[in-house]
This record gives structure tokens, C-alpha cells and sequence, in this order.
């Protein structure tokens, strides 16, 4: 993953999930609102940076390790939300796993379907083949 790429994600999350501004961000971290602009754009940064603010969303029951998944959305970090109780204790792990788990088997659904119908508009005619196949097996026998 690209410095940059991280530094879009960070900025989605910081907007999207955390409905925080650049200087509430760089004060709930302890840094300055430069250094989060400079990072959100890919211009520079630091480990520490990036430690702090995943430290920051494990805090908040925010799975921070899916800011480098491959399939990262902001829609799985929303679903997590409700990973703490109302007093920042982590809820049961396996209701957490298990929502993560939902999340990509209904993506690689959704991705399947895609697929299908991209194969189903490229060759229109693979589905009534292969009924016609299986037609002329059954008759076969």
C-alpha cells in the first residue's frame, strides 16, 4: 500500500466514521493539524502517527488493523461501531468477528453476481447453453 493511499483512508475515516475536523483529530493525538493534513495527503508523516491513531480507533471499538485490509470501507468500520459498551469495554469478540465475517461474504456475493452478470452480457447465451447441455445429456440417457 502506498503512503498516500493510507493517508485517503485515514482521511475517510477521520470524516466519514469519526465526524472529526483535522484539529480535533490532531488534539484527541497530540499532535498538531499540520502533520494530519501532511499525512492525509500523502506528504508525510510518521509510524508514530499511524500507531496513534489506530491506537485511537481500538479505543473507540473501531477495528484499526482494516485500514490496511485490501477490501477497506468505512461502511465495515460504521458496522463496528457498536464494538464497546457505553463504557469503552470491548463487547464479545466473536460478535465482532462474526459481523467482519458477514460483511466480506456479502461482498464476494455481491462480487459474484457481478460476475455473473458481466460473463451473462459477454456471452448471452451461456446460461440457455448450458440448460440445452444439460437437456441433451438427460436425453441421452
Amino acid at each position: 500500500m502506498e503512503f498516500a493511499d493510507l493517508g485517503k483512508r485515514m482521511q475517510k475515516v477521520r470524516e466519514e466514521v469519526l465526524d472529526l475536523k483535522q484539529t480535533e483529530l490532531a488534539e484527541q493525538l497530540g499532535t498538531v493539524q499540520t502533520l494530519i493534513s501532511r499525512f492525509e495527503r500523502g506528504l508525510g508523516g510518521n509510524i508514530h502517527l499511524v500507531l496513534e491513531f489506530i491506537n485511537y480507533l481500538e479505543k473507540r471499538g473501531y477495528p484499526g488493523h482494516m485500514l490496511f485490509a485490501k477490501d477497506f470501507g468505512v461502511e465495515l468500520m460504521k458496522k463496528n461501531a457498536n464494538a464497546v459498551d457505553e463504557n469503552n469495554n470491548p463487547k464479545n469478540p466473536v460478535e465482532v468477528q462474526l459481523a467482519e465475517l458477514k460483511y466480506f461474504m456479502q461482498k464476494g456475493f455481491e462480487k459474484a453476481i457481478t460476475l455473473e452478470n458481466l460473463i451473462a452480457e459477454v456471452i448471452p447465451d451461456a446460461k440457455s447453453n448450458s440448460k440445452k447441455e444439460r437437456n441433451i445429456a438427460k436425453k441421452k440417457k
